[in-house]
């Protein structure tokens, strides 16, 4: 059950006169995960998933205690482009991931799909050799694109950047940085209505224990800007490079202080810092990393340049 509406929507049970009923394994949760986009449509938390620090002292959180009962999921129902419902355009995913586990067995990262079929969605998975792929069902046409060799294991215990993009005819897959595989292939309209996005496990059905045995963080996934078809690689290598500074020991991330009021911002060119401030005091950012933070509320303007900051 889904309520639609915020107050207005009611779970009615009916049980008849003169019966017994017994119900078992029956919870009711809200989204625990909010949604920061214009869709509003927060995650919510099946069964138990456990939330912990990347690495010893870091601010990036990531997820696992997976299995076919515990797992991440956001729903989608209704018409036009909604979310992940991407039609014919190209879109991407992208995930980091870390895993010591060596059975030999399917291990789902990220799954979209109608209900719980095989119909014309996508997965990112491991397969039974360790080694990451991507797939597409669509169309009468499914097609995956994997790492050849060892190029694209997951089973040393350490964090593991996955980048897929897919469009009309092709499909790339990166792991940390690299081109690791291509695949030609036409994909059909990623459109189904209702749909469900999945996180940990894979959901072609609700009774194949293919969750995945580590830790998962940062997931994403996005339609490609109008006439982008693929990412360049030296974008993906980019990426990867900012956002591996996120997975060390002791690594800050976000704005410093317990308010999210932006009261100011200014770009430092010569340094490459942007600063922003807030009613807590300053925080300095070098790429996605927070390298200083002051502790003196920022009531209405920063000027940097050069190092040299003016503040008030």
């Amino acid at each position: 059950f889904r309520a639609a509406t915020a107050n207005d929507d009611n779970f009615v049970m009916y049980i008849p006169n003169e019966s017994t009923q017994n119900i078992s394994n029956f919870t009711v949760k809200e989204a625990q995960i909010v949604d920061r986009t214009r869709h509003d449509n927060g995650f919510g938390v099946v069964g138990a998933v456990n939330r912990e620090p990347v690495a010893d002292g870091a601010e990036l959180m990531c997820y696992n205690g997976f299995s076919k009962d515990d797992y991440i999921i956001q729903q989608w129902q209704g018409t036009g482009s909604l979310g992940p419902q991407f039609g014919t355009s190209p879109f991407y995913v992208s995930c980091w991931a870390r895993n010591s586990d060596t059975t030999a067995s399917y291990k789902g990262l990220i799954w979209f799909n109608k209900g719980n079929t095989t119909d014309q969605g996508w997965q990112l998975m491991q397969d039974t050799n360790h080694r990451i792929y991507f797939f597409c069902y669509g169309a009468g046409f499914n097609n995956s694109v994997d790492g050849s060799g060892d190029s694209a294991k997951i089973t040393d215990g350490k964090w593991h950047h996955i980048f897929a993009c897919v469009s009309a005819g092709s499909q790339k897959l990166y792991f940390d940085g690299e081109l690791v595989g291509t695949a030609s292939h036409t994909f059909g309209s990623v459109s189904q209505n209702p749909a469900s996005l999945v996180i940990g496990r894979w959901a072609g059905n609700m009774t194949s224990a293919y969750q995945w045995r580590g830790d998962i963080a940062l997931v994403r996934l996005g339609k490609l800007g109008a006439g982008t078809t693929q990412l360049p690689e030296m974008q993906v290598k980019k990426m990867y490079r900012e956002e591996k500074k996120l997975f060390q020991k002791n690594a800050k991330c976000t704005i410093h202080g317990d308010s999210d009021n932006v009261t100011a911002m200014a770009y430092d060119k010569r340094k490459e810092i942007l600063h922003v401030g807030t009613p807590s005091g300053r925080s300095d950012f070098q790429g996605l990393q927070r390298i200083n933070n002051t502790t003196v509320g920022i009531t209405s303007s920063i000027s940097a340049s050069n190092g040299l900051i003016a503040e008030q």
